[in-house]
């Protein structure tokens, strides 16, 4: 991972003074949004290895672009960087747009997607990505390493950036091509799909987390799609299993799936 992170900083620079390859202690030295009040850290271990959340939140006197940032290591070195601009949190004069295009000014873009109102910017080099989704007057920012965090890469692979290194990635090509099966509503391709992320050997932890997740919702939305069946029901059971936070919908779901009489 070290050998990967140096020409990443230098050839991508970071956003809001966050660099990939800093630890945790750098990232909340160098951490600078734009803020009227001060922000608080937390730290937490999680699968990957340490998560580092920052909140700035309004009850504390606090507003600030980004007012939630997640900050995600491993090995102690970051690979992974959410930020979340709201416009109710932020300072007086102040808006995502105007925020993030001051930061985004002379960074190439590679590509662009736009859905539903939706619009997002992707800069890459050979092994990062920096995506800026603009989704009204929210918006929220990605920096990801992708050996370590593919998912903005195959997004903005799939939206005509240059691929990088997905195709040494296990599980990565496999993640796009459920991306896309999911977008055009083929879920029985979206589950085989997540489903070989989920069984690939050494897949990175990031990626594997979000394939869990889609593979769950793949599964409920093709038992809903096929209706009242043991299949469907399987589904769902599955669908429980991968994705716990999601159970009060699936339990919603099974129930209209389940005949009267064998409720």
């Amino acid at each position: 991972m070290p050998g990967l992170l140096a020409p990443v900083v230098l050839a991508l620079p970071g956003i809001f003074g966050v660099e990939l390859g800093q630890d945790a202690a750098q990232v909340q030295a160098a951490f600078a949004p734009v803020v009227e009040g001060k922000g608080a850290f937390s730290e937490i271990s999680d699968p990957a290895g340490v998560r580092l959340d920052y909140r700035c939140a309004a009850e504390t006197r606090c507003f600030g672009l980004p007012a939630d940032a997640t900050f995600r290591f491993v090995d102690g070195k970051l690979v992974m960087a959410e930020l979340l601009f709201s416009a109710a949190a932020a300072p007086p004069g102040k808006t995502a747009a105007q925020v993030l295009e001051a930061a985004f000014q002379g960074r190439p873009v590679a590509a662009k997607a736009e859905a539903v109102g939706r619009v997002t910017r992707y800069v890459v080099d050979a092994a990062a990505t920096l995506a800026w989704t603009q989704d009204g007057s929210d918006a929220r920012v990605v920096l990801a390493l992708d050996a370590a965090a593919p998912v903005p890469r195959a997004e903005a692979a799939s939206a005509g950036a240059p691929a990088g290194a997905l195709d040494t990635i296990p599980g990565a090509r496999a993640w796009q091509r459920g991306h896309a099966a999911v977008a055009e509503r083929r879920f029985d391709d979206a589950v085989k799909a997540f489903d070989a992320v989920v069984g690939a050997k050494d897949a990175p932890v990031l990626l594997g987390e979000p394939a869990r997740l889609l593979l769950a919702m793949s599964l409920a939305a093709r038992a809903s799609a096929a209706g009242p069946s043991p299949a469907a029901l399987a589904d769902v059971a599955r669908a429980r299993a991968l994705a716990p936070d999601l159970a009060d919908d699936l339990d919603d779901l099974r129930r209209r799936l389940t005949p009267a009489a064998d409720q």
